[in-house]
C-alpha cells in the first residue's frame, strides 16, 4: 500500500541500551520498528499459536504485525497512527514500545544464556562468540548487563551506561551494575523501590518457571526490565492497585489492578489492527493473526510502575527433546539473585539512615 501526504514518519529510537544499531520508532514513541531474520518471524507466529509458548505471551512486547519495504516510500497505517520510512527492502517487525507507558521510564536490557552463537555460525564466529563469553561475565554466569540508563532527578537527565562497561566488568562486578540501576539516591521513598524490587523479582521468577517447562534455545535474547523514574508517577502508578501488598506488588498483574492503571496508560489497551504493503496476502493475513492473538494477553497487561519483558528472538527455536535452555536458566537465576542482593543492600541503607 503506498500513501500519499501522510504527516507521520519514523525516526531513530533513543530509547535503544542495547542490541543492534538501526531501530527505528514513530514520532509519538508508541511503537519500535526493527529489521528481523526470519528465525524471529517464525518465533512471533509461534508465539501466537503455539500452546507449550502460550503463557510466554505475557512477557514478551506486544507485536504488531511485519512490514516490508521494496524500494519505494511506504507505510503501515496503525489505527489512527501512520509508519512511514523510506523503504530499504528489509523485513521488519512492529512491536509496542515497553518504556512508552512510562513517564522517565530506567531502562535495563540483560542478554541472557552461556551459549552466544547458534548452530549456523561457522567455526570462525563460533570460536569467537565462545571467547567473548569467556572474557565476559556470560560463561560463568549467563547473564551480560548490555547496556542501561537511569533518570537523574538531581540532574534533570539520564545517566547512560554503555555497552562497554557490561563487556568489562567481572562477575563479582555485577552487583555494582545492579546499585547502578536501582539507585538508592533516585528515589527518596524507598519502600517505593522496595516495591518496585519485589515486583521485578516476582515477574522474573514467573518467566524463569515458565522457561523450566518449555524446550527451547535461545541465542541472544535480553531480559529487558524498565522501571519509572520520575518518583510522582511512580507513586501514583504504585497506588493503582487497591490493595498494596506490604513490601510492594509481586508476580503477573492482576487484571483488575491493571484495569485501575492511570488513564494514560489504558491508551496501550486499544485494539490495534495492522494493515499491510499491499493488502493481505498470504504472509500478511498470518501476520495479522499472530497480531490478533498476541494483542489478547500482553497488550492488555498495563505496567504499573515496572515491566518486565523478554526480547531479542533472532536466534531462537523450539528444541524438542532438548529440555530447557540451562545457559538462559542460569542467567535468570543469577538474575534474580542480583535483584535479592540489591534489595538487601537498600535495607541496609535505609537501616543507616535511620540511625543517622
Amino acid at each position: 500500500m503506498s500513501l500519499q501526504g501522510i504527516s507521520g514518519k519514523t525516526i531513530p529510537f533513543d530509547g535503544q541500551v542495547g542490541g543492534h544499531a538501526g531501530v527505528m520508532t514513530v514520532e509519538d514513541g508508541s511503537m519500535i520498528i526493527k529489521d528481523s531474520l526470519p528465525k524471529e518471524r517464525a518465533f512471533y507466529a509461534l508465539l501466537g499459536t503455539h500452546e507449550a509458548l502460550a503463557p510466554l505471551r505475557d512477557y514478551v512486547p506486544e507485536y504488531m504485525g511485519q512490514i516490508k519495504l521494496t524500494g519505494v516510500t511506504e507505510g503501515v497505517e496503525v489505527g489512527h497512527e501512520v509508519l512511514q520510512e523510506i523503504a530499504s527492502g528489509k523485513e521488519s517487525i512492529v512491536l509496542r514500545n515497553v518504556a512508552y507507558e512510562f513517564k522517565k521510564p530506567n531502562i535495563l536490557d540483560i542478554k541472557l544464556g552461556t551459549v552466544l552463537y547458534d548452530e549456523s555460525a561457522n567455526e570462525e564466529k563460533q570460536a569467537r562468540m565462545i571467547e567473548t563469553a569467556r572474557k565476559t561475565t556470560s560463561l560463568e554466569s549467563g547473564v551480560r548487563l548490555t547496556g542501561f540508563k537511569v533518570w537523574d532527578p538531581s540532574k534533570n537527565d539520564y545517566e547512560q551506561t554503555p555497552k562497554s562497561y557490561g563487556k568489562s566488568i567481572k562477575v563479582s562486578q555485577l552487583p555494582e551494575g545492579m546499585a547502578k540501576f536501582f539507585p538508592a539516591a533516585s528515589i527518596q521513598d524507598r519502600g517505593l523501590l522496595n516495591a518496585v524490587i519485589d515486583g521485578i523479582i516476582g515477574e522474573v521468577q514467573e518467566i524463569k518457571e515458565i522457561f523450566e517447562k518449555v524446550e527451547m534455545r535461545m541465542v541472544g535474547g535480553s531480559l529487558l526490565i524498565v522501571w519509572e523514574g520520575d518518583e510522582e508517577a511512580l507513586k501514583a502508578s504504585l497506588s493503582a492497585t487497591e490493595e498494596l501488598p506490604e513490601g510492594g506488588l509481586t508476580g503477573k498483574h492482576k487484571a483488575e489492578a491493571a484495569a485501575a492503571a492511570p488513564a494514560a496508560a489504558e491508551r496501550a489497551l486499544n485494539e490495534v489492527e495492522v494493515e499491510l504493503p499491499g493488502g493481505k496476502g498470504a504472509a500478511e493475513e498470518e501476520s495479522a493473526e499472530t497480531s490478533s492473538s498476541l494483542s489478547t494477553s500482553s497488550s492488555k497487561k498495563l505496567s504499573l510502575g515496572y515491566a518486565v519483558k523478554m526480547i531479542d528472538f533472532a536466534h531462537t527455536r523450539l528444541a524438542p527433546g532438548e529440555g530447557p535452555d540451562k545457559g538462559v536458566l542460569l542467567g535468570m537465576e543469577t538474575t534474580l539473585k542480583l535483584l535479592e542482593g540489591r534489595k538487601a543492600e537498600l535495607a541496609v541503607v535505609a537501616e543507616d539512615a535511620g540511625a543517622a
